[in-house]
């Protein structure tokens, strides 16, 4: 019975092991694709092309390129540099916050006066950002309240 229970034991430690193995790479990956979609919508947002970034950065093209195509994520100090290249936090590269409707993000990107509003609005600093917000949140639930 005992060297039973002690294989049991043993083969379910060893499938939740490997079950953590696979989410938490798929979580590499996903993180891998959110940075990439965000570093390419700043790299786009401000007109530049991959090599102009990394030329600036004092990185290398192919490695810009790497993150760029999500195979890899750059250590904490380079997304720190890209943040503030871009004059954005480092959360805007890492978190998914980007709309996942790409034809919006093509409509947005299209819109010159959007995209200029954009970079202003992201070298106010984070308190105005905040009032910004705030206002536009405010203005939003106003407008609902008129439509019902």
């Amino acid at each position: 019975k005992f060297n039973f229970f002690v294989f049991f034991i043993e083969l379910f430690l060893e499938v939740v092991y490997n079950k953590f193995k696979e989410v938490r790479k798929m979580d590499d990956i996903t993180q891998k694709k959110i940075f990439a979609k965000n570093l390419n919508y700043y790299i786009d947002l401000n007109n530049k092309q991959q090599k102009e970034v990394a030329n600036d950065l004092g990185i290398s093209a192919t490695t810009l390129n790497t993150w760029c195509k999500a195979n890899a994520i750059p250590s904490l100090s380079k997304i720190q540099k890209l943040a503030d290249y871009f004059g954005i936090g480092k959360s805007d590269l890492m978190d998914n916050k980007l709309d996942n409707d790409y034809s919006l993000d093509a409509r947005i990107l299209s819109d010159i006066e959007i995209v200029d509003m954009i970079k202003k609005y992201y070298k106010l600093s984070i308190k105005d950002r905040e009032a910004i917000m705030q206002l536009i949140n405010s203005l939003s639930r106003k407008e609902q309240k008129k439509e019902e």
